[in-house]
């Protein structure tokens, strides 16, 4: 087989970051100005001021961390695109990389996974005021005591792509990493050599040991797609907020907004 039938994949884009700040901060902006009585409850006018903005926090901090694994990944290939001459690309199967700079990815990786999950327990908070009832601070919590239309915005996030992200956080959180040698790949396919970092199918059974690997299911493309994801659901909690506010629906809790209590340690 000739050198030009195993080009190096390009590596995936990413998408596009605007420098403006997450929908649910200018809606909730917007309604601070339109509404003058908001400004007399000085409580409430902090917390749709605040908590919005740390909603921002920890979506800017996805968004750092999936900028900071691209360029690992971008390096990792301009190194084997540069030495593709020298693989006898008849036998070649995989080139590992393995050093401190992609363990960094790994770690890049988990600081995701858990500033995405804080960034949805800010969005419940949101929320709540939707509610005149005191509701969970917690995104999963939510979701299954309340009702609602943003509940069921959240509700069909939950199911398409939360619990997943909640599976792999705790797993690689509480209980294993990625690998036990973490490692960046350059694995050959049909179709060309491929920049990649595998991610495991079945976070659930929470031991490497036991973790299954598809091509379908890659760190890098799964980034992408989570910060897509938390985008979308930004607009549409948004778009939620706006029209509940035109129906004299939100906030309807404008009291007691900080009384979640604290922890306690045994």
């Amino acid at each position: 087989m000739s050198v030009k039938q195993f080009t190096v994949l390009p590596v995936p884009a990413l998408p596009q970051m605007p420098l403006e700040s997450p929908a649910v901060v200018t809606t909730l902006d917007r309604i601070r100005r339109e509404d003058k009585t908001i400004v007399v409850n000085g409580e409430l006018d902090w917390f749709l001021m605040e908590y919005p903005r740390i909603f921002r926090y920890h979506v800017e901090h996805v968004k750092y961390r999936l900028q900071s694994i691209h360029a690992k990944y971008l390096k990792h290939f301009a190194g084997v695109n540069a030495n593709i001459a020298e693989y006898d690309l008849t036998s070649f199967i995989e080139a590992m990389r393995s050093n401190r700079e992609v363990s960094v990815l790994h770690w890049d990786f988990e600081a995701m996974l858990n500033a995405a999950g804080s960034s949805l327990d800010i969005l419940a908070r949101i929320a709540g005021l939707s509610s005149t009832q005191h509701t969970p601070p917690n995104f999963t919590r939510y979701v299954r005591s309340t009702s609602g239309p943003l509940t069921d915005v959240m509700g069909r996030a939950n199911k398409k792509w939360v619990l997943r992200l909640k599976d792999y956080r705790d797993c690689f959180v509480h209980y294993t990493p990625i690998d036990r040698l973490p490692q960046l790949r350059a694995t050959r396919y049909g179709d060309g050599i491929e920049i990649r970092c595998n991610l495991p199918t079945n976070p659930n059974m929470r031991e490497t040991f036991h973790f299954r690997y598809s091509r379908r299911c890659e760190l890098l493309r799964y980034s992408i797609q989570l910060y897509r994801n938390i985008k979308k659901l930004d607009r549409e909690i948004s778009e939620g907020l706006s029209k509940l506010y035109s129906q004299g629906l939100y906030p309807v809790r404008t009291r007691g907004l900080f009384g979640i209590g604290r922890r306690q340690r045994g």
